[in-house]
């Protein structure tokens, strides 16, 4: 959010589908922006270790990645018409050659620095990795941050209506007091006074819509990480509570995220015997894992795995310290 801040203040552009590319370290930012707001982020890895040209080709390949996953939905109707890359023309000189050819659409290099009055000898080597703290720098001197995360939940302060109405009043009251030239004078006076005190309602009941758009983004994104599943732990959690491979072998595991929150996991695979299976079903179900099978059957009663199986698993999100507590009392 603080880059698409900075890039508001900074650029102008003329075309109302963007891309942002901003580099952090070994990240990179990828926005993708219409009429100037965020509708799509993602936070792709670079690899480490190699030359300019091959970290330009993967981020040029994460961009194309991030782009078909955007014309899903916010690109569907919206194709890409300019890219932008923070920092400076040296540091992405390969990326903007791979960009120009896979993509056919303009691309410019954005200096994060250049509506600062840092001097030229002070600038880093890669500005383009600090764009995103300048933004945040300009956002707190301008006091506009998009988001509250110390209180997303808590609506700006209503206008002051009262106040308003009392100085309108005032200034009324002055003018009906006042005579000839001078109470003229005083009424072009509330004139101009009443038309300032509008403007400023004006922008407070826009500032308004704005800052509950924000809070209920937030709260949307709160809701998504709340629901979210963390594979890597639930994959060290299954490795914990399966049978033994003497006993068990999974040929095939599928994992995807549940539309609703939460996942399933899709098992199959060859089994010594049904009763190991039974077990595992057993020692896998509780309050977050609901197992079922889909097909137990025996295949061949002379092998070492006579018996294959298919099974379904569904999964509730839970909260990460559950994950911790249930390493800490495994043995």
């Amino acid at each position: 959010m603080a880059t698409a801040s900075l890039f508001a203040r900074r650029v102008s552009p003329t075309e109302r589908v963007c891309l942002l590319v901003s580099p952090a370290g070994n990240a990179a930012d990828l926005l993708v922006l219409i009429d100037g707001r965020v509708v799509f982020q993602r936070t792709v890895r670079l690899p480490d270790s190699v030359g300019e040209e091959a970290v330009a080709r993967r981020l040029a390949a994460e961009i194309q990645r991030t782009l078909v996953v955007a014309q899903q939905g916010p690109l569907a109707s919206n194709p890409l018409e300019h890219v932008f890359l923070f920092g400076s023309t040296e540091e992405h000189q390969p990326l903007t050659d791979a960009l120009g050819e896979d993509f056919g659409v303009p691309v410019s290099v954005v200096d994060p620095f250049a509506i600062t009055d840092v001097p030229d000898d002070g600038l880093p080597e890669r500005p383009g990795r600090f764009a995103a703290l300048v933004g945040m720098i300009l956002d707190e001197s301008y006091k506009s941050h998009p988001i509250d995360f110390l209180h997303p939940k808590r609506p700006p302060p209503p206008a002051n209506r009262r106040r308003m109405v009392g100085s309108i009043t005032a200034a009324v009251a002055i003018v009906l007091g006042g005579i000839g030239y001078y109470a003229w004078s005083q009424i072009a006076d509330a004139d101009e006074q009443i038309e300032r005190l509008t403007a400023e309602r004006k922008d407070r009941d826009d500032l308004l819509k704005r800052t509950a758009a924000t809070t209920q983004l937030a709260g949307a994104v709160r809701d998504w990480l709340d629901s979210e599943v963390v594979w890597l732990d639930e994959l060290r959690d299954f490795s914990l509570r399966f049978p033994r491979g003497r006993d068990l072998v999974v040929q095939r595991m599928t994992m995807a995220r549940d539309r609703a929150g939460g996942g399933g996991v899709e098992l199959s695979g060859t089994v010594r015997d049904q009763q190991i299976l039974v077990d595992m079903e057993r020692d896998l179900r509780d309050q977050y894992h609901e197992l079922r099978s889909k097909r137990l059957q025996e295949r061949d009663p002379g092998s070492a795995y006579p018996w294959i199986f298919e099974s379904s698993m569904s999964l509730t999100p839970r909260d990460r310290d559950s994950y911790l507590e249930q390493q800490a009392s495994t043995p």
